[in-house]
C-alpha cells in the first residue's frame, strides 16, 4: 500500500501515543522500536552492573502499558547517551521482556 516509504503521520501518532520509540543503537538508516512486535524468545540473559527489576507476571496490567513502558525507557536511554561520552549498551527485547541501560552499568529489567 505505501510502496516502503515510511508513513510519518503514523509514526507521530505511534509516538505521541508512546507505541513507537526510536531505535539509535544501530548505525545507518533510521530505525523504530515497536514492543509489541517483540518475538517471545527470552534466552538465558545475563546482567552485570546495578539492576533494578520491574516483575509484572503476578499481577494485571492493562493492554498496552507494558509496550509503552519499554518505549519510554528506550527513549529515556536513548536520550541520555548524549550526556555520557560513550553508548549505552543496546537494549535486550523480548515479548514480555525487557533488559535497558538507563546510564552506564545501570540497567532496568521489565517483566
Amino acid at each position: 500500500v505505501w510502496k516502503g516509504e515510511p508513513i510519518y503521520f503514523l509514526i507521530d501518532f505511534m509516538k505521541r501515543t508512546m507505541l513507537l520509540s526510536e531505535w539509535s543503537f544501530t548505525r545507518g538508516e533510521k530505525r523504530f522500536l515497536i514492543p509489541s512486535l517483540l518475538k517471545a524468545n527470552v534466552n538465558d540473559v545475563t546482567v552485570q552492573g546495578l539492576q533494578c527489576v520491574f516483575d509484572f507476571k503476578p499481577s494485571f496490567l492493562p493492554i498496552g502499558v507494558f509496550e509503552r513502558l519499554i518505549c519510554l525507557c528506550v527513549a529515556a536511554s536513548r536520550r541520555r547517551q548524549s550526556a555520557y561520552k560513550r553508548r549505552l549498551r543496546k537494549p535486550v527485547l523480548f515479548q514480555g521482556f525487557a533488559t535497558i541501560e538507563l546510564q552506564p552499568i545501570s540497567l532496568v529489567t521489565i517483566i
